[in-house]
């Protein structure tokens, strides 16, 4: 008799040490999903800004190279900016 009282006690020990990890791991994933979901955000704006600086650098490029060059040139230069801003967009999306 002793010993299942004792057995019983054991028992009730582990799962009440269960019973607090199993809550602090919920409360750490809940956290932690808090976390991921801002850096999801960051990064979102961060890709926002990255290409909108790209917009505003191919503008700027577009603006001196008209400026500076005949229609020829113009169209050569344009092809470069596109190819340059396909390579900057797939290594975006690597």
């Amino acid at each position: 008799m002793q010993d299942l009282k004792l057995l019983l006690y054991q028992t009730e020990n582990r799962v009440l040490l269960l019973t607090e990890k199993y809550n602090r791991l919920v409360d750490e994933n809940k956290q932690l999903k808090e976390n991921i979901a801002a850096l999801k955000e960051e990064i979102n704006i961060l890709n926002n800004k990255n290409k909108e600086q790209a917009d505003n650098i191919v503008n700027y490029k577009l603006k001196t190279v008209i400026e500076k060059q005949s229609t020829r040139d113009v169209k050569l230069k344009i092809n470069e900016l596109v190819r340059d801003i396909d390579a900057c967009l797939k290594m975006m999306d690597e």
